[in-house]
C-alpha cells in the first residue's frame, strides 16, 4: 500500500509517516506526509476527518481553518 500512495522509501525500505482520507467514491481528500522523525496529531487527524464527512454530506462546501464538528460550514 505505501509503494501505491508513493510514502514509500527505497533507500531505508520503510515507509514515510502518512495519513490519508479517502472518501466513499475513493478520491483522497486530505493527506500528510512526514519523515520518520515527525509525529503526527491524532486530534488533528480527527478534525479533519470530521471535516471531511461533514462536506461531503453537506454536498460541498468548505471548513474554514480552526473549524471543529458541529460549526457550520462557509458555503461560497
Amino acid at each position: 500500500m505505501s509503494k501505491a500512495l508513493s510514502v514509500y522509501d527505497v533507500n531505508t525500505g520503510e515507509s514515510l509517516r502518512a495519513s490519508f482520507i479517502v472518501d466513499p467514491a475513493g478520491i483522497i481528500v486530505a493527506y500528510e506526509v512526514h519523515n520518520q522523525s515527525i509525529g503526527r496529531s491524532a486530534g488533528e487527524l480527527l478534525r479533519k476527518l470530521d471535516a471531511a464527512i461533514a462536506v461531503y454530506k453537506g454536498g460541498g462546501g468548505l471548513c474554514p481553518a480552526g473549524w471543529k464538528k458541529g460549526d457550520p460550514l462557509i458555503n461560497p
